[in-house]
């Protein structure tokens, strides 16, 4: 029983690591998706994009181009990344 408890109260201790940092990584980058791809929010229950469409602009596409390199090269600083 001691284990048991002993296990139960160091689990939060043993979660921070890489699994917390992936974790982390991946709430960044769907949370950037829905936020670049505002359809897909709506279609995910989340409706605080509702009010605006994906951009499609050049602009927008070199933008994610850009983020989506500095994601596959690791050196992004926000973490903010998607590619279309």
């Amino acid at each position: 029983m001691r284990l048991l408890l002993a296990l139960v109260m160091c689990a939060p201790l043993m979660a921070q690591g890489p699994v917390a940092e992936l974790n982390a990584l991946y709430k960044e980058y769907f949370e950037f998706t829905l936020r670049e791809n505002p359809e897909s929010a709506t279609s995910a229950g989340r409706t605080e994009y509702n009010d605006r469409w994906t951009d499609h602009s050049p602009a927008a596409v070199e933008r994610c181009a850009r983020i989506c390199a500095d994601f596959w090269s690791g050196r992004g600083g926000t973490r903010q990344r998607r590619c279309r």
